[in-house]
């Protein structure tokens, strides 16, 4: 209870005065001072940004980051998200559940590695490419269903990448190869 009653009142103090400030800096850069604020979210392990993976690939690609609220509890209370039942018809849920995959994932693995994600401006994505010693290692697609199905956009993302495996993640599914090197696995067995 008073964790939630702080985080309310923190977030109205934060709109009060983010008015406030706009009002008397009518020409105030938020561009820099936007990646600025992300920049440090992301030092506060409260967002956590994915840059964009080039690697060898020799196509036009998304080159602004990614951004994700690292604790999907803040993240759903921000948006006033309070059971499951509200999260479930909520448009977010698969953002969700993707920016808690990524994370958990993350956290699963080794230090020495780094993390991106795959995007071409024809709409090839991946949602997180593991590389490690500029190899990528494997790429993940997260789907929020027990049935997946890659887009078009999604195999032409994984064999650009060319990674040693990739998986989809799904909430709860059975275990199984999709199509060459490409397996399904729920977040538990992963």
């Amino acid at each position: 209870m008073f964790l939630s009653v702080t985080l309310e009142m923190v977030t109205v103090a934060v709109q009060m005065r983010t008015r406030e400030f706009f009002h008397e800096n009518p020409n105030f850069n938020l561009r820099y001072s936007w990646k600025k604020y992300i920049s440090f979210l992301d030092n506060a392990y409260l967002v956590r940004q994915l840059y964009p993976y080039s690697g060898n690939v020799k196509k036009r690609l998304v080159k602004s980051p990614k951004g994700y609220i690292r604790d999907s509890g803040v993240l759903h209370f921000l948006l006033n998200i309070n059971d499951f039942n509200s999260l479930e018809n909520n448009p977010i849920i698969g953002s969700s559940w993707e920016g808690y995959v990524i994370e958990q994932i993350i956290q699963l693995l080794s230090v020495d590695m780094q993390f991106y994600f795959y995007r071409t401006h024809l709409g090839a994505e991946c949602d997180l490419v593991v590389v490690k010693g500029g190899i990528p290692l494997m790429s993940v697609e997260v789907k929020y269903t027990s049935i997946p199905r890659l887009t078009k956009g999604n195999r032409i993302a994984f064999d650009d990448i060319g990674a040693e495996k990739n998986f989809v993640i799904t909430p709860n599914s059975d275990d199984f190869m999709l199509s060459n090197n490409i397996y399904v696995y729920s977040l538990d067995s992963f």
